[in-house]
């Protein structure tokens, strides 16, 4: 009984001690190093370097008058979510059905997290800016050696310090989001960026291959909602924690 009542105790510090970030942004990356699919057209030249602290992609691009955008636009448009297959790695042999349930839920996700801000509309207008999205480089995650590298103290020590030199622990997934916002009507860049984005190692995402893609996704929605939030000068404010 003592020896079962020790395993049990010893498994769950293991768990308590393996929970931590479940995305973290890639922002060491230069831009030769994102992908060049077109998607961000010219603008992927005008993209600085961003602060993760402010809220902000890895690289993106704002329009000078960006405060005028949100007191003007009050209705949004929201095209279909592009979906980019890496070039080689785990991707490569990704179904057709898990790249459409992606692209979908990352759909779904926006228009929640925009519906909150805009007027959802389905025709271009005054007032209306439209948003794009894509999807790029999504990697699933190896479930069975990212469950063990999470609980295995010795292991999870030899991820972290990799995670720590390159950006991105053993065996976790990974997404590219990319965003632009234009005029509904005259076709003007309001905003652009892209976020690579990594897993960490948290017990919590369970056994789904897809599972640090989604909670990817999710963490770009709520961050989609804050960065309208004070684009809006609206009060309380709330960044989340990845």
């Amino acid at each position: 009984m003592a020896r079962r009542d020790g395993l049990i105790g010893l498994l769950l510090v293991l768990v308590i001690s393996a929970g931590c970030a479940e995305t973290r942004g890639e922002y060491g990356l230069m831009k030769s190093d994102l992908p060049n699919d077109g998607f961000l057209g010219e603008f992927s030249q005008r993209l600085k370097p961003g602060d993760e602290s402010q809220g902000q992609a890895a690289h993106f691009y704002n329009d000078p008058n960006l405060r005028e955008v949100g007191r003007r636009y009050t209705k949004a448009m929201i095209d279909p979510v592009l979906f980019f297959r890496a070039e080689s790695g785990i991707a490569e042999g990704m179904s057709q059905e898990d790249a459409q349930t992606l692209a979908n839920y990352m759909h779904n996700t926006m228009y929640k997290a925009l519906k909150e801000h805009f007027e959802i509309v389905d025709q271009p207008g005054p007032d209306t800016i439209r948003f794009k999205f894509a999807m790029s480089n999504a990697e699933s995650r190896w479930v069975g050696l990212d469950v063990i590298s999470t609980i295995v103290p010795q292991l999870r020590a030899v991820v972290e310090l990799k995670g720590f030199a390159t950006g991105k622990p053993s065996f976790v997934g990974s997404a590219v989001l990319q965003y632009k916002a234009v005029d509904a009507q005259t076709g003007k860049v309001l905003v652009a960026g892209i976020d690579p984005r990594v897993g960490g190692k948290a017990l919590s995402k369970g056994f789904d291959k897809w599972a640090d893609v989604i909670n990817i996704v999710d963490f770009w929605g709520e961050l989609s909602k804050y960065r309208l939030c004070k684009l809006k000068s609206l009060p309380n404010c709330q960044q989340p924690k990845a």
